[in-house]
């Protein structure tokens, strides 16, 4: 089974998931920590936010794995780096891209 909660930043989408998964017994997938990712990623390789095909390149180049429940980003363990700030602005313009939408 598969439940899809869409929906504008910041309104509880991801606790209302969480709390529907534990209750049900789901896995939960956190589609918005993929875009946290690839904006991680961006930021790490000191990449231009405006420059979209480098962005573009580094959503492509993502090994993103789920392992134990934790987002592996190309080998590492970088659950606890999701929840920055600055990585959560940039997420959303990330997300908004079509070939990265593609590529995640």
């Amino acid at each position: 089974m598969i439940i899809a909660v869409d929906g504008p930043a910041g309104v509880g989408k991801s606790s209302l998931a969480r709390r529907i998964a534990d209750e049900k017994g789901f896995f939960n997938l956190n589609s918005g920590s993929f875009y946290r990712a690839v904006s991680l990623k961006v930021l790490d390789a000191g990449i231009p936010p405006d420059n979209r095909d480098a962005v573009i390149r580094a959503a492509e180049s993502a090994r993103l794995e789920l392992r134990g429940g934790r987002l592996i980003l190309d080998g590492t363990d970088i659950e606890e780096r999701l929840g920055g700030e600055d990585v959560g602005r940039l997420a959303s313009a990330v997300s908004s891209l079509p070939a990265v939408r593609h590529a995640v």
